[in-house]
């Protein structure tokens, strides 16, 4: 029979209480394990308003006017102005005929002529001729035939804008390399002045010459020569009536040819004496 055995108690463990848990102590450790990854959103939240801010910056650049990629303003169509009326071409003023020219032989005697309203009577003439200076500018000088014939061949009437232009051939008016005035030159100076004495404006008396070296031992050169030839047509002018201060004298030698200077006809048409008379617009001058 097995006796049971005892065993001897050993000594006695002191065991110190456990304090109880300090409050205080256990929030603040429970506060900083929940606080340790606060920092991570807060810097989320960081990134994303500085993201914000920087969109706002680029939205507001993209609307801003005058930078590059930016939609240009809306274009306004300005008023239409009003446009002027077409023009209208105007009347042109009745423009009586000229009187014909009648021939010395085949004239008739003159007519009474109409009672003045003043109570005096003005005589008609009894062949009135007329040369008219044309309004609008022709192309070129175009002769007239009437005042031609009344002239005589000896003279070449042309008109142009503002001018009658007449020429006459330097061998009607002089000899070769002269300035001394032929008899014949004399008869046709004299229908000239006819009319010439009546023109109130300027009369240009021009020398023109080919372009051939003068002979003579009297002028040097076509320059003294076209100068002479004008001074002696405009000094038996004045002898025949026209008023000296309307003359003008001028020497053009052969700057201003009329034919070609290669052929005898084309010299003989640049030696000449032109007579250029000044007109107003309008001016009818009679002959």
């Amino acid at each position: 029979m097995i006796s049971p055995s005892y065993s001897r108690p050993g000594p006695a463990v002191k065991t110190s209480p456990v304090p109880p848990p300090d409050p205080w102590q256990t929030a603040q450790s429970e506060t900083a394990q929940d606080t340790a990854g606060n920092w991570l959103l807060s810097y989320s939240d960081l990134m994303t308003l500085l993201f914000t801010f920087f969109v706002v910056l680029f939205a507001y650049q993209k609307a801003l006017p005058g930078k590059a990629g930016a939609a240009p303003p809306p274009v306004v169509a300005a008023p239409a102005l009003p446009q002027p009326p077409p023009p209208t071409a105007r009347p042109i003023a009745h423009v009586p005929e000229p009187p014909p020219v009648v021939d010395d032989a085949a004239s008739s005697p003159p007519s009474a002529a109409a009672p003045d309203p003043t109570g005096n009577e003005t005589p008609v003439p009894a062949e009135p001729r007329w040369l008219s200076v044309p309004d609008a500018a022709p192309s070129e000088a175009r002769p007239d035939s009437g005042a031609d014939a009344l002239l005589g061949g000896d003279i070449e009437v042309s008109t142009a804008p503002g001018q009658v232009r007449l020429e006459i051939g330097a061998s009607i008016l002089f000899d070769p390399a002269s300035a001394d005035l032929k008899a014949d030159g004399g008869a046709v100076l004299d229908r000239l002045a006819r009319w010439l004495r009546g023109h109130p404006g300027t009369l240009a008396v021009e020398g023109h010459t080919d372009n051939q070296p003068i002979a003579s031992g009297r002028y040097r050169s076509n320059w003294e020569l076209s100068s002479a030839r004008a001074s002696t047509v405009a000094r038996a002018l004045i002898e025949r009536g026209v008023p000296a201060e309307h003359l003008r004298a001028v020497g053009l030698a052969d700057t201003q040819p009329k034919g070609d200077n290669l052929t005898p006809q084309g010299r003989a048409d640049n030696r000449r004496v032109a007579l250029v008379v000044f007109m107003e617009r309008g001016e009818e001058v009679r002959l």
